[in-house]
């Protein structure tokens, strides 16, 4: 008797578990092919691209002024050694001079390291102001298609965990595969995702 009671009891579950797994529609998306796709992509990384050229440039322009100095450093303590027309006296001031240039140079290099990290930082804002409005793009165009088709939730399929390399999805159907209503959504062309 408890026998039956517990089989039929499992029954029930099995059929309330069924019952709700088919209530819930599943979908994928491949995110990298959508971002890669998305018609700002190009541009965004055009825009991206000139910023860190831009970066670049103005770092090497704030190296150079640093090699500069560098150089007038080992030049005036090869002048200090070799330099025969130099007194006692002139050496001991050409000595301070150096180092005078020496704390010059290290303060020249902390001021560099700190606009080379706001560079950085300035640059990484901008990448990341331009790939959430990709995003917020994508994710609307995501959650427009889901509630049109009565999707209870849609899993990036080129998800990866940071611990093991493998997708959060291993299998799909092609047929829960929304990727390409979202590109056509947020108005882009398919584009090809090439392992790097």
């Amino acid at each position: 008797m408890i026998f039956k009671k517990i089989f039929a009891f499992s029954l029930v579950i099995a059929a309330a578990v069924t019952m709700a797994a088919e209530a819930q529609k599943i979908a994928v998306v491949n995110m990298e092919a959508v971002v890669r796709s998305h018609p700002k992509a190009e541009q965004n990384d055009k825009v991206l691209r000139a910023k860190q050229a831009e970066l670049e440039g103005k770092r090497d322009a704030l190296l150079a002024e640093l090699k500069a100095k560098e150089e007038k450093i080992v030049q005036l303590e090869k002048d200090i050694r070799t330099n025969p027309m130099y007194t006692e006296k002139v050496k001991r001031e050409k000595a301070e001079e150096g180092r005078a240039l020496v704390q010059d140079l290290q303060k020249s290099e902390k001021e560099i390291r700190a606009k080379v990290a706001a560079m950085q930082r300035e640059l990484s804002k901008e990448e990341r102001a331009l790939f959430d409005a990709v995003m917020n793009d994508i994710q609307a165009a995501v959650k427009k298609i889901s509630n049109e088709k009565g999707i209870s939730i849609a899993l990036d399929s080129s998800a990866y965990r940071a611990s093991v390399p493998m997708p959060i999805v291993v299998y799909s159907e092609t047929s829960i595969d929304i990727t390409d209503l979202v590109i056509t959504a947020i108005g882009g062309t398919r584009k090809a995702v090439v392992e790097e």
